[in-house]
């Protein structure tokens, strides 16, 4: 298994938050701490979401956001991760969620709007923000951007499912 995801989200200016289509100019005060993704998306909760035994796979932390993400112990194929970032306010937050949402209309992927989640949310069934793959062979990720006042919360999963990525950013945000 080969990954080039971690590398990916080091780069984006707010790691997972519809991965590198954020990168640039986003105004997250300089020194601002972001939460835990792993404190926010636990093993546990990686093993609900998966169904299957869990091994932390990245735990990364900065003053733009951070990222976590599990894969199978048993099984490479799937896979759960959160980014989440902090903004100093709402319209910060939602700015950089549009922007996002902007970027996967502009590379042409299909967006689908998702009801009763956050302030605002949407799914990508298949993403390009995420590279991964497995004996060779490109791996199918989904991914789950929701608002929530200053907050910009993305789970990826392989194999996407819309039900399971909503379950990951509920049991994220609880």
């Amino acid at each position: 298994m080969t990954t080039t995801c971690a590398r990916r989200l080091r780069a984006a200016v707010v790691v997972g938050l519809a991965g590198a289509s954020m990168v640039g100019g986003l105004g997250i005060a300089a020194a601002q701490t972001q939460p835990n993704a792993c404190d926010l998306l636990t093993q546990r909760d990686a093993k609900k979401v998966l169904g299957k035994t869990v091994r932390r796979e990245t735990n990364l932390a900065g003053t733009e956001a951070s990222q976590c993400s599990y894969t199978g112990e048993r099984d490479a194929k799937r896979v759960v991760g959160l980014g989440v970032g902090e903004f100093a306010s709402a319209d910060e937050a939602a700015n950089a969620y549009t922007r996002a949402r902007a970027n996967a209309q502009f590379d042409g992927l299909k967006i689908e709007n998702v009801r009763k989640l956050g302030d605002r949310a949407y799914y990508l069934p298949k993403t390009n923000n995420f590279e991964r793959t497995i004996r060779e062979k490109p791996l199918a990720i989904g991914e789950l951007t929701m608002l929530d006042g200053q907050r910009v919360y993305t789970v990826y999963l392989a194999p996407p499912s819309k039900t399971k990525a909503r379950d990951a950013i509920k049991l994220a945000t609880r």
